[in-house]
């Protein structure tokens, strides 16, 4: 009875750690972020690959949204919009942070970032607006 006790105790801590090391990251901020970028008058004249939701590769379109947000950050700078770069700054580190606590357990039926529809600036903004609001009312379930 007491070595099933001490497995009980032990798989409880193992659970407790895994939690209290694992960072939520908010999609609140960045959609904040998303919304003040759509809101600059700019110069940005960009095509980026923009990728669709799906919910067996999630991670895999926002990982395709992160690299393309790095795109638009380097158009950012050489343009001098500074208020673009920073919020593109702002959402690229939250992102960032976000893939890094997720596990990539997708498998290689997901698409290539390359594959996805070029699609200008705007819309790529409001396309990766609408899946950090799904992600964002994700997150709201799990907590």
């Amino acid at each position: 009875v007491s070595n099933y006790n001490f497995v009980i105790l032990l798989c409880s801590s193992s659970c407790f750690q895994e939690v209290q090391t694992r960072r939520f990251v908010s999609w609140e901020p960045v959609l904040k972020d998303l919304e003040q970028i759509i809101k600059i008058p700019t110069k940005v004249d960009a095509s980026l690959y923009t990728a669709t939701y799906s919910n067996h590769c999630k991670i895999s379109v926002v990982r395709c949204f992160h690299l393309e947000m790095k795109v638009l950050l380097y158009e950012a700078n050489i343009g001098g919009d500074s208020d673009i770069y920073n919020s593109t700054r702002r959402v690229l580190r939250s992102v960032g942070r976000f893939l890094d606590d997720e596990q990539d357990k997708e498998t290689s039926q997901c698409q290539e970032c390359e594959t996805f529809e070029e699609k200008q600036y705007t819309e790529f903004i409001e396309n990766f607006q609408d899946i950090a609001r799904r992600l964002h009312r994700e997150e709201k379930w799990e907590k």
